[in-house]
Parts: C-alpha cells; structure tokens; sequence
C-alpha cells in the first residue's frame, strides 16, 4: 500500500496511469478525479489515478475515496519531490482546475511526451493545443471532464500521438534559448 503522504513514486504498473499534480485545493478541481475514478471503474478498467499535492481539501477527497471504495485506485501521494520522475511515470495528465495563472503542471507532462485533459479555460489553451497535445473540455462540469478523459483513455493510438507531439512543441514553444533570443530581438526593435 502506498502512503497517504510520501515524496516517492509508486513503482509503475501495467495499469493505466492518471496523474495530478497541484495543491489540493477547491479551485484545482480534483474531486471531479473521483467521479472519473468511479466511471472508469465502472467500465471495468485497469487504472490508478495518483494525486500528488497538500492542501485543505485533502480530507474532503479522502472521504470521497472511502464513499466510493476507491481505495485501490485513487492515491492521494502528498507532496512529490521528484516532479519529472512522477510525470514521466504516468499515462495521462488528467487537470481539472477550474482557472489558472499558467500550468506549469501542464508544461512538465507535456516536455515529458503526456497528453493532458483539461478544462479551456485561462492560460489552458495557451499551452494545450486541442486534439494535437491534449483534450481542452468547453463545458466547465465534471461530466463532460469525465467523457473527454474516457474518450481519450479508450484511443490508445491517439493518446501515443498527443504524447510524442506534446513533448516536440513543448521542446518548440519553451526553448529558453529562443524564448530570450526573440524578447531581446522585440526589445531592440522598440528602441
């Protein structure tokens, strides 16, 4: 059994692997990661979904996992050290925040080639091109979250590409290099 609170990754599985790394809070949304625990087990699928953060609605999600009896499937990891070790251990990264600044979460699974799921919503789109890297959800409720994350899931052909395009435009878009060079050459061009 996995601790409720540990800095180590679980050992990989054949399972599939969803994974969400953010503070546990209201505004990240990770107790619509318990309605698709329950509507993956449902579907009589193999899955662990591993959360890792603290935060206040840590004991709301535990109960929610002992309502649900997903004991098995729903890891709460606490605070993870090891960020690309984590992302790099899991299948897709599931991110139900309802607004954020800029995913930083999303640029660490997509540089280490994950697909994502997450709702169109702030800096989302920025990051996440629809269909080519990850899944934008439109509609803000846990439903329509939990069909695009099953839609994805059921194409493992799909979710192999979004993967290997996700880590080439992270590669494109984030370059440090380039990311400098063309705000030095936008600087020079205004003075």
């Amino acid at each position: 059994a996995i601790p409720s609170s540990s800095t180590e990754i679980p050992l990989r599985s054949k399972k599939l692997i969803l994974g969400n790394a953010a503070r546990l809070t209201a505004q990240k949304g990770q107790h619509i990661l318990i309605d698709l625990a329950v509507r993956l087990k449902q579907e009589n699928l193999d899955f662990e979904i591993w959360i890792a953060g603290e935060g206040d609605e840590r004991s709301k999600l535990e109960k929610l996992i002992s309502v649900h009896d997903l004991h098995d499937q729903v890891k709460l990891l606490g605070f993870i050290s090891n960020v690309r070790a984590f992302m790099t251990a899991i299948d897709i990264l599931v991110f139900p925040s309802f607004w954020e600044g800029f995913g930083f979460s999303i640029v660490e699974a997509n540089a280490c080639g994950k697909p994502v799921v997450a709702f169109r919503t702030s800096s989302n789109p920025e990051i996440i091109e629809h269909g080519v890297t990850g899944i934008l959800v439109d509609e803000i409720s846990s439903q329509a979250f939990v069909d695009a994350s099953l839609e994805l899931i059921l194409d493992e052909r799909r979710k192999e590409q979004m993967g290997n395009r996700s880590s080439q435009i992270v590669r494109e878009k984030f370059n440090l290099e380039d990311q400098a060079k063309a705000l030095l050459d936008r600087v020079k061009s205004n003075v």
